[in-house]
Order: structure tokens, then C-alpha cells, then sequence
């Protein structure tokens, strides 16, 4: 359905073809498909950014944190490794403290599997900014983004039987992709197969969600839905068909509830159902339940030989998420900019330190900067296999691939952009109630926060004050 475009020039696709600049504007909104450059860039921490919910210590943003502490703990009783490391955490600390303090969230690393929400979340996101790319990039001009859903099979299946139940679900989705593409009238672009489950019954109802290229107008929809639903004969009256035009106005939305990452094994670990859990496990483990189609592969492909890659970002003053293209980073330790923080690097540490007989507390790079409560950016050090004896260890000052060093360059940052020397306590006021709130939140432990005994002093003072302002 569409032609690739070789050239990727700035004010590239369909939001800035439909939008006119206002001679007036002063807000930076990225367009289009700017190449923005990639890995990590702390000289932006300060700087104002609308906040739009979803910092790391906000409470809502801890909830695929928890559905995979649910489904790693599932897999203890049951004998199946899902962490990283059965003995390692992992830790992100805040960047842009003064010297000598931290405050950190730490947590179990989970393995690389589908099953886990947090793990998932990374392809998810992926998926969803290929495809919202593809539409604005290279989608014809003649042509719609479609959003189908159909069952896979004519009944609800068992655990029993889920493997061969996924094996002919992806048989008749060929099927159904094949004649839609024979017929003239659309291509598949991507397909995700879901697998909800029921706790009362214990059975499972298998869905696709497709997004596909079809012609514009309600007569070309129309047609392709009639030769969708003459393509699946299992399922007699055609219950459960449903083909949307997706609107570019709506894309973000639907895109995104169309490549969710997988709640199965949320699901079935919540129910407390052991045996269903492994047995379901078993069988879909290493199975794939994605599909890339030809069209927005050969985009990808083309995006690749570039060293490009679409990635979902947030204007900093507005907040509003738009597609931009990355710039993919080929280390270079002569020209490197000295905020990027190589991933997997192994912190310097000084001679006079102690150095632990095991690997212990990695710092492998920081997080991009994000919009926080604070209304401005700020940023994590990631560390991995945490060890809290060995803390003093992240914050030796030689070098310049270590925590020190990379919270120095924020809390820098942070004073340039600001324009004022940092205050911890002025610092922290805005952050203090999402983080004195994870603190609290013991009903389930997914993670543990810790932090300098100064910091936690000032929390303290921070929420006295608060009490005293609601009591007047």
C-alpha cells in the first residue's frame, strides 16, 4: 500500500503538514520527525517541563513495578527463576543531590521475559512509536490507519491446550492477512495476539489486535471488513469483528492500548492459581505473540541502515508526546560528551577504596531526563547489583563514568538552568509527598526506598510543615 521515501527531513509528516507555526510561539513542540540526537543528556536537568504524571516516585508509576513483583514472587512458589539475579537488586538514584546525599529506589531485577510487565514495557513502547511513525512518515496519502480486533478461535480454551490454541491462532491470522492483502484492498501492519484469562473458569479467550493500511473513505473500510469476515469462518455470525478507522487525532491512543504489554501472568498469579501458572508458562515460554508486517518492517530496515530509530518523546514545555527519530550512539571515547554515561561501564573507583570480592553495585548509565512534579526535568543513576555496603563505593570522585560524577553534572545543571544555587530542602518540597507516600506504601513491598539521613530529615520537616498548613 505505501512507498518508501528514502529522505527523513526535518518537518517530515502528517502533525506538521496540518500545523501552522504561530509567529508568537514561544513554546519548543517537536514536529514532525526532528533527528534528535541520542543517549543521555544531564545538561538539560532544571530546565521547565510541563509534568504529565508517571516520575519514577509517584505511586502510579510503581504499577508495573508491582504486577512484576507479583508475577516474580508467583514464580518462586512454583520453581520458576523470573530475576535477573536470585540475590542482586537493582537501584535508581536521583540525580542532583548535593554532595554526600542520595535517595534511591531499589528493587529486584527482573529477567528478560514477556511475562513480566516491566520487561515487556520496553518492546511495547517500541511497537508503538514504529507504528505511529510509519503512519506519519510513510503512509500514502490515499491511505487510513485501521485498528481490527477479532477472536482467534470460536471458543474460550483451557491450559491444557494453549500452545496448539496460539499455534492455529497465528495459522488463520496468516490466513486472514493473506486474502485481505490478495484482495487489493489493505495489508496488516502489526499484530499482537492477546491472551486474557478468567479466573473463575480458569480458561483463556485469545483476541488479536491488528493495525493495517487500507484506502481511504468508508466505502474502501467497508470492503475490506466484508473480506475480513468471509475470511473467518470459525467464527459463524461474526461476533467480535470490529474494524475502526483510527483518526491521526487518536493514533497515540489506540497505538498504545493496541501494543500493551501481556497481563496473563499478572493474572493468573493474582488469582493464586500455582498450577496454572507454570503449566501456562511452560507452554508460552520463548513463544512470540507479535508480528511485524512487510510494509513496516522494510520501514524499519530502511530506518536501521540509517542508524535511526523512532522513539516516543514529550515536548519539555508542553508535555505532548510526538515521534521523533534518534540518533542510534556508536561509543566514542575521544569525542563523547561529557554528561553520556556509558551503558555497562564499570564505575571507576578510587585507589584508596575498598573493593568488594564480588561485582557489586555497577553503574551502568543514568535515565533521560524526565518531566517530574517539580514542573522541570530530572534524571536517575542506574545501578545494578546493588549492595548497600559497599555504598560508599558509588560515590568515589575519580572519573567520570560514576554516580559522582554523573550527580554532579545534574546538580550543575540543575543550578544553571534554574538560575540559583540548589536547596535541598526547596529541592526536594515539590517531590516530598510522592516520596514520603512510597515510603508508606507497605501493603505490598515491590521495592524499598532509602535515603541519607539528612534527606530524610528534611522530608520530615517538609511534611510537618504541610500538616501544620492544613490544620490552619
Amino acid at each position: 500500500m505505501s512507498q518508501s521515501n528514502g529522505g527523513i527531513a526535518h518537518g517530515q509528516g502528517r502533525s506538521a503538514r496540518n500545523s501552522v507555526a504561530d509567529p508568537g510561539e514561544t513554546v519548543t513542540v517537536i514536529k514532525g520527525h526532528e533527528i534528535v540526537e541520542g543517549g543521555v543528556n544531564l545538561q538539560k536537568v532544571g530546565s521547565q517541563a510541563a509534568y504529565r504524571g508517571g516520575f519514577k516516585f509517584c505511586t502510579g508509576s510503581l504499577n508495573h513495578r508491582e504486577k512484576t513483583q507479583i508475577v516474580m514472587n508467583m514464580g518462586d512458589r512454583v520453581g520458576i527463576c523470573l530475576r535477573r539475579s536470585v540475590t542482586k537488586k537493582s537501584a535508581q538514584f536521583l540525580l542532583g543531590l548535593p554532595e554526600g546525599e542520595y535517595l534511591a529506589i531499589i528493587y529486584d531485577a527482573p529477567a528478560h521475559s514477556k511475562h513480566l510487565p516491566s520487561t515487556a514495557m520496553v518492546d511495547c513502547k517500541q511497537a508503538t512509536a514504529n507504528i505511529l511513525y510509519y503512519l506519519e512518515a510513510k503512509m500514502e496519502c490515499t491511505s487510513q490507519l485501521a485498528a481490527l480486533t477479532f477472536p482467534a478461535l470460536a471458543a474460550r480454551v483451557t491450559v491444557d491446550n494453549i500452545r496448539d490454541s496460539i499455534k492455529l491462532a497465528f495459522e488463520r491470522y496468516n490466513t486472514v492477512k493473506k486474502r485481505l492483502s490478495e484482495s487489493g484492498y489493505g495489508e496488516f501492519l502489526y499484530g499482537q495476539l492477546e491472551v486474557a484469562y478468567n479466573e473463575e473458569d480458569g480458561s483463556f479467550y485469545l483476541h488479536f489486535h491488528v493495525f493495517l493500511e487500507i484506502g481511504k473513505y468508508d466505502a474502501n473500510r467497508l470492503h475490506a471488513l466484508g473480506i475480513l469476515k468471509a475470511s473467518m469462518p470459525w467464527l459463524g455470525d461474526n461476533a467480535g469483528i470490529l474494524l475502526k478507522q483510527v483518526k491521526a487525532v487518536d493514533a497515540m491512543r489506540f497505538v498504545r492500548y493496541g501494543t500493551k504489554p501481556s497481563e496473563t501472568a499478572v493474572s493468573i498469579a493474582q488469582a493464586g492459581h500455582d498450577e496454572v501458572f507454570k503449566a501456562y508458562y511452560d507452554a508460552t515460554k520463548g513463544v512470540r505473540l507479535t508480528r511485524t508486517e512487510k510494509q513496516l518492517k522494510a520501514c524499519l530496515v530502511q530506518l536501521k541502515t540509517k542508524d535511526l530509530r523512532a522513539k516516543i518523546l514529550n515536548c519539555e514545555k508542553t508535555g505532548e508526546a510526538r515521534v521523533v527519530l534518534v540518533e542510534k550512539r556508536h561509543r566514542d571515547l575521544v569525542d563523547e560528551p561529557e554528561d553520556v554515561v556509558d551503558i555497562g561501564q564499570e564505575p571507576e573507583r578510587g585507589k584508596s577504596d575498598p573493593v568488594s570480592p564480588k561485582a557489586t553495585n555497577i553503574f551502568c548509565g543514568s535515565s533521560s531526563a524526565s518531566p517530574s512534579p517539580a514542573g522541570r526535568l530530572l534524571a536517575f543513576g542506574m545501578v545494578q547489583n546493588f549492595d548497600d555496603e559497599y555504598l560508599h563505593e558509588l560515590f568515589a570522585k575519580k572519573g567520570q563514568r560514576n554516580l559522582f560524577h554523573a550527580n554532579e553534572t545534574a546538580r550543575v545543571a540543575w543550578e544553571k538552568n534554574t538560575g540559583e544555587a540548589l536547596d535541598l530542602k526547596k529541592f526536594l518540597t515539590p517531590l516530598a509527598a510522592d516520596i514520603s507516600a512510597a515510603i508508606r506504601a507497605s501493603e505490598f513491598k515491590s521495592y524499598t526506598v532509602i535515603a541519607s539521613f539528612n534527606v530524610l530529615k528534611i522530608l520530615g520537616e517538609i511534611e510537618a510543615e504541610a500538616g501544620r498548613l492544613l490544620s490552619e
